[in-house]
């Protein structure tokens, strides 16, 4: 039967009708993750949201660099418009793999190490310009004026140059210690509290390890100066804030806006996407919260009294709505005397 002439022009028809759509295909947004980690999946539906009209694709290095050429040509054999690296390990693969396809990479502490440049490349940096960390300090610890903070020298020389820099603008003075083989954390971290008005940890690869920032928590509880970290768990351990990237807003900042190029969300052609520098749209102080017998610091009452963890998010002005819109209130008058909502009262015994 299938042999039969009508049968086949009529195939034929139907596949020539699908040709167009298939031309048409969506562009390919491929989400390339350094590890399996949650942070990095929250990036990805971030950018997924932002990426109307574009297929998303997910592929993970699992944390293996000996997983990098066969993941990388999996996915070069998709022809993805862009390519979203997460992470250290996923942002060097695509830098090496591909000159011509648009990468932007995210995650990357410090990413200025790890040299990232090219003209197909951008990025959104992990943390804030410093002269926005320090001047956020400042507002929400007005009394602070000696600012302690540990760096390598090797990392971040160029970070606590600029800061030095910043707080003098800012009517602050930055106290740095170096880290080295000579001087560790452990040592430097309790003179450090015990000179200055409160502790500022960076994202330094000398402090980021468990033992430098314990170090750091450790001495500012002893010391009893506030310390301004880099995440939650810091701040359960003791800190007295952090500074923290949303990564699904990351994701949305990240997302292409145009899916008919694919390209990024810079007010920059292709051509000089040799920039990475972009700092993150919005982030989170994460800190903690006393809730009073009394409420008298404006808590939900469904909130038990005690000690609590506290997120507050801080958009960038420039990304802010202009004026909240209140919702309609329409005034129907006094509640009629009499006038009953009770199921028995409103429907007949047939439950009508």
């Amino acid at each position: 039967m299938l042999n039969h002439p009508a049968i086949w022009r009529a195939l034929l028809l139907a596949l020539a009708t699908l040709l167009p759509c298939v031309a048409r295909a969506a562009p390919l947004l491929a989400v390339l993750k350094s590890d399996g980690l949650e942070s990095y999946a929250q990036v990805a539906s971030g950018a997924a949201s932002a990426a109307a009209g574009m297929e998303v694709a997910e592929f993970s290095l699992g944390g293996d660099g000996k997983k990098v050429d066969a993941v990388l040509t999996a996915l070069l054999q998709r022809k993805p418009a862009l390519i979203l690296a997460l992470g250290p390990l996923a942002a060097n693969a695509a830098r090496r793999a591909t000159g011509e396809t648009p990468v932007i990479f995210a995650m990357v502490p410090n990413f200025e190490k790890y040299g990232l440049e090219a003209k197909n490349v951008t990025g959104i940096a992990l943390t804030r310009p410093v002269d926005e960390q320090l001047a956020t300090l400042h507002a929400l610890l007005p009394a602070a004026r000696r600012v302690g903070v540990l760096y390598t020298p090797e990392y971040s020389q160029e970070l606590i140059d600029k800061a030095t820099a910043s707080a003098l603008r800012l009517g602050l003075t930055l106290k740095a210690e170096r880290l080295g083989k000579e001087h560790d954390a452990a040592e430097l971290a309790p003179r450090l509290a015990g000179s200055v008005d409160a502790l500022w940890l960076i994202a330094d690869r000398g402090t980021s390890t468990v033992a430098a920032s314990s170090a750091l928590i450790a001495a500012a509880r002893k010391a009893r100066v506030p310390l301004v970290a880099l995440s939650e768990g810091q701040v359960r351990e003791g800190a007295l804030l952090a500074f923290t990237a949303s990564p699904l807003s990351i994701g949305v900042q990240a997302g292409p806006t145009d899916p008919g190029t694919a390209m990024l969300p810079l007010p920059v052609s292709r051509d000089k996407l040799d920039k990475p520098s972009r700092s993150l749209d919005m982030t989170i102080i994460t800190t903690r919260l006393s809730v009073a017998q009394d409420w008298s610091i404006q808590a939900s009452p469904a909130v038990p009294p005690g000690e609590h963890l506290a997120h507050v998010d801080v958009h960038d002005p420039a990304h802010a709505p202009a004026k909240w819109q209140p919702l309609p209130v329409f005034d129907l008058g006094p509640w009629p005397e009499g006038l009953s909502l009770r199921r028995e009262d409103m429907y007949g015994d047939d439950g009508r």
